[in-house]
């Protein structure tokens, strides 16, 4: 799964957070991803604003996050220090999203597809049967 992350530099103290707007039914813990700490490049020093860019790869706590897009606000802060940031990338695809949608557009069309409540109650009494054989190769058989 792609994580998809907003990572927050605080300028005042460089501690770095991260948050993951929260997607219904996806089977995974979302929300507050880490909390402002301060975190340690891979060389031993301290982040600060020039190692984040739009396409930079990023290393937290063993995580390589990719910078993928940044606010209106912050590009305007680094368009002001002389380093404007360049156009935003998509995200990477995960397949997540499109299985997703086949399950919702199958969903969707089932809802669509719902029977009059009074054919219930004409077909009410009305039973099919069939009849059938299972062998069963197990030592134990079912149990």
């Amino acid at each position: 799964r792609v994580r998809r992350l907003a990572l927050h530099f605080h300028l005042a103290d460089g501690k770095i957070s991260l948050d993951e707007r929260r997607e219904p039914n996806s089977g995974i813990p979302q929300g507050r991803f880490m909390k402002p700490t301060l975190v340690a490049r891979p060389d031993g020093g301290a982040y600060t604003p020039e190692d984040f860019a739009v396409g930079a790869q990023v290393l937290l706590h063993g995580r390589r996050m990719t910078v993928v897009d940044a606010d209106p606000k912050t590009r305007g802060t680094y368009k002001a220090m002389g380093r404007p940031l360049g156009p935003a990338q998509g995200y990477p695809d995960d397949g997540f999203a499109q299985g997703r949608d086949r399950v919702e557009a199958k969903r969707r069309h089932a809802q669509a597809e719902r029977r009059p409540k009074g054919e219930f109650y004409t077909k009410e009494d009305r039973v099919l049967r069939f009849f059938c054989a299972y062998k069963d190769d197990r030592l134990a058989g079912d149990a």
